[in-house]
């Protein structure tokens, strides 16, 4: 068992709520969700901020419940210690090659090196918040798909065929788990 607490620990755990407002062709609407149980896999939205928050601790409630019942690694909150946070000063090697490239770049971009760089860094942090996000998704939809299909597998294993000699069709009988019967017709082949 990988977890060491109950689940009643983990949803009581207190993230840091961060909320966003989004404008799309919808109108302004607010998410809300926490860095560690990730934006993309674990929010809420809302056409309010109240909405947004609410949203998201049922949501997050039943994301923790899920992680928990998968034994699935649950993040606890990331304590915020009282070091001040870096200057925002980067030193970047590179070759001359490539320094002369990302000068390129930026200029046809009308930007500063500094903000295209900024641009690059950013882009790639989100692409990757968002792969391990569509990770999350997959990995969740393969456990359901792989749940549903041992399910079906032994319920169909559990049918039995009968073939009526007379016509050229057959029925097959299927028992499910709970022993309910039921019966399809198929013509022979």
């Amino acid at each position: 068992m990988l977890h060491k607490k109950d689940l009643a620990y983990y949803q009581n755990l207190d993230y840091k709520v961060i909320i966003e407002s989004v404008n799309d062709e919808f109108g302004k609407e607010y998410i809300a969700y926490c860095n560690e149980l990730g934006k993309y896999s674990c929010y809420g939205t809302g056409k309010t901020q109240a909405e947004a928050v609410t949203k998201f601790l049922r949501d997050k409630d039943e994301f923790i419940e899920y992680l928990y019942d998968e034994n699935k690694p649950i993040p606890e909150p990331i304590i915020q210690t009282e070091e001040p946070l870096p200057n925002g000063v980067i030193t970047l090697r590179t070759t001359p090659v490539m320094h002369a490239q990302l000068i390129r770049q930026a200029k046809d971009s009308n930007i500063s090196l500094n903000q295209y760089l900024n641009q690059i860094i950013s882009s790639t942090s989100a692409v990757i918040d968002l792969k391990s996000h569509f990770d999350r998704q997959i990995q969740f939809i393969c456990d359901r798909m792989s749940a549903n299909f041992e399910a079906f597998y032994g319920w169909m294993r559990n049918g039995i065929q009968i073939e009526n000699s007379k016509s050229d069709s057959f029925i097959r009988k299927y028992r499910t788990p709970e022993g309910e019967m039921f019966s399809s017709s198929r013509r022979k082949e």
